[in-house]
């Protein structure tokens, strides 16, 4: 316990100085979903529903960039699968977590290196 308070004291001391910690290493952990149709189509039109409102909410945050990511060979959000639109969702709420904290969308791996290398 003693070493935790003596971190933590560490880290205020440093913020107090000016000095900005290092970002945290994060990775990204995706959830592996089953093949074929899982939403029921109530679902999915609220997930469509709540990927527009974010887009709106965090528009000033370039949120959509992470949306037009993930719409790169599509039309439009209804031309995602199952599957695909469970994961954009999932993005943009870490997305969302991304901003609250100040951590940028490429240190959370959120943005692809190559955008297009997701079309194959």
């Amino acid at each position: 316990m003693d070493l935790e308070l003596e971190a933590l004291a560490r880290a205020i001391a440093e913020r107090v100085k000016g000095a900005r910690p290092e970002p945290p290493r994060l990775r990204v952990v995706r959830q592996r979903l089953p093949e074929g149709p899982c939403l029921a189509p109530p679902v999915r039109s609220s997930y469509i529903r709540l990927i527009r409102s974010l887009e709106r909410a965090y528009s000033a945050y370039g949120i959509d960039l992470i949306i037009n990511q993930a719409l790169v060979g599509k039309s439009r959000l209804e031309d995602l699968d199952d599957r695909e639109l469970t994961v954009l969702v999932d993005d943009l709420q870490r997305a969302r977590e991304c901003i609250a904290e100040g951590i940028s969308f490429e240190d959370a791996g959120l943005i692809r290196g190559r955008l297009f290398d997701v079309v194959s």
